[in-house]
């Protein structure tokens, strides 16, 4: 996302937060401002927000992206744990703590970690790259742990961190860095955080299959990609402003019903259809996104399930993977 993308989504977030100042849509910009390299702002706007939803898994989650930018690593290991703890195991809080892993030393621990997201997803190079690197760098580790050649297995361990990061750093073109400095498609290093975040986007991107596989599905008016922090990652709807106000509004709705469904005794809550005069909303949460799909009152819902169950690459099972 470019330096005025990540502008316009800082904007948005914090209109909608001055008009709900107990909206969790501040975990969104806590994220933009960490995007941008404004580690402050994105730290002061996250502890903020946490402070008013201590159980708000996601917002530890920036946290410990947050506080990993800033080298803090006990700091972001104990906030990431806190979200898996609050919300689950997700793809995005192992790619997170493998990182965290990584950058104190713990190869074996990332090692395990990507070992498991590589089986899982092996179309994902960054996951490989990753792996690699914690292979390596494991293998230069047991060799200086033995007393042999320990400057050589040091040398080995940055050799691993750069061959891993460098395939990465053509398409770096984002504009800011961890440490706020200027970066750019021609640089030769990426700092590993971003392969992390690239690793990540690569597995969340499902949602561009769902999107070709619905094409102009009748009745059904306009579709959208939304993280569950309430940023929009796409959509085919043109008015951009509508678009990210939908975002926030139905990732709110689905954790609100999610906080007070009675799972003990109705079950996990799967999906979630919200009807109205004028149009059908129907919520429909997959592992890295929720879906969400505008309808008019009339469409079918049964054929449109079947032709999501039956997209490439996503099973009918995955829908069981958002909030719980």
């Amino acid at each position: 996302m470019n330096k005025q993308a990540l502008l316009d989504r800082i904007a948005k977030c914090r209109q909608i937060l001055e008009a709900d100042p107990g909206s969790q849509i501040f975990a969104a910009l806590a994220e933009a401002y960490r995007k941008m390299g404004d580690l402050k702002s994105a730290l002061d706007v996250c502890t903020d927000g946490i402070g008013r939803h201590p159980d708000y898994g996601s917002a530890h989650l920036v946290l410990a992206k947050i506080a990993r930018d800033q080298k803090r690593f006990d700091e972001a290991e104990k906030a990431a744990r806190r979200g898996i703890e609050l919300e689950g195991t997700t793809r995005s809080a192992e790619l997170l703590l493998s990182d965290i892993h990584i950058q104190t030393g713990k190869f074996a621990a990332a090692e395990q970690i990507l070992v498991r997201l590589a089986t899982a997803d092996p179309s994902n190079q960054p996951v490989q790259k990753l792996l690699n690197l914690a292979q390596r760098a494991s293998k230069a580790l047991a060799v200086e742990a033995r007393g042999t050649g320990s400057l050589s297995a040091r040398a080995a361990i940055a050799g691993s961190l750069e061959e891993a990061v460098t395939p990465f750093a053509r398409d770096a073109s984002t504009g800011a860095n961890r440490d706020g400095a200027k970066t750019g498609a021609g640089s030769d290093t990426v700092d590993l955080a971003d392969l992390v975040d690239a690793a990540e986007q690569t597995s969340g991107n499902s949602w561009a299959a769902l999107f070709e596989t619905l094409g102009r599905y009748p009745r059904l008016l306009g579709k959208f990609a939304v993280s569950y922090d309430g940023m929009l990652l796409e959509t085919d709807i043109q008015i951009r402003s509508e678009a990210e106000t939908v975002a926030a509004m139905t990732a709110d709705m689905y954790r609100t019903v999610g906080d007070d469904w009675p799972k003990s005794t109705l079950g996990a809550l799967e999906q979630v259809l919200i009807e109205t005069e004028q149009a059908t909303w129907w919520l429909c949460p997959f592992p890295q996104f929720l879906l969400v799909l505008w309808c008019e009152p009339s469409l079918n819902m049964g054929p449109l399930r079947m032709r999501i169950a039956r997209c490439e690459g996503v099973s009918a099972d995955s829908t069981s993977g958002g909030i719980r």
